[in-house]
Order: C-alpha cells, then sequence, then structure tokens
C-alpha cells in the first residue's frame, strides 16, 4: 500500500510539473517542412507550378503543400494561368 501512494504521488507531481509548462501556441501556423516554400498565393508564378505538378505526377495536395498553400487556393491559381485541373 505504501509503494503504491508513494507511486501515485510521484505521478501527481509529474502532472503538476506538465501543467507548469506554458501551452503551445495555438495560432502559431503549420510546423516548418524543409523545402516549403512560404510564398503568397500571389507571388506563385505559372513555372513554379507547372514544374511542382509534373515533379508530384498531378497531385495537387502534394503541390499545395510543397508551395505552403491551401489546395483550393492553387486550384485557384491553376485556373488563372489556365493550367487544367
Amino acid at each position: 500500500m505504501k509503494a503504491y501512494l508513494s507511486q501515485r504521488q510521484r505521478g501527481f507531481r509529474r502532472a503538476s510539473i506538465a501543467s507548469a509548462t506554458p501551452p503551445p501556441l495555438l495560432n502559431a501556423g503549420p510546423p516548418e517542412r524543409p523545402g516549403a516554400l512560404r510564398k503568397r498565393p500571389g507571388d506563385l508564378t505559372e513555372q513554379e507550378i507547372r514544374m511542382s505538378l509534373e515533379k508530384h505526377r498531378g497531385n495537387k495536395t502534394r503541390v499545395a503543400a510543397e508551395l505552403g498553400i491551401a489546395v483550393n487556393t492553387l486550384k485557384a491559381r491553376m485556373r488563372a494561368f489556365g493550367i487544367a485541373t
């Protein structure tokens, strides 16, 4: 019983220490990935989009992730440049 209580008390101490650390920021944005370009969508050129589409064999989800934009934004930029979706 004594061992159980001491183990339980140690567990509570860890929980109180863990709760003392500040919570992560909610609006910190996505974690940086190596290779992500981090450009504004309006700054993307047609050539950059076409090269990324070719690299990822047309997979828009991967292209958007590489360019650091949402898939819907990618599709809008593709329509603006006349790239078939």
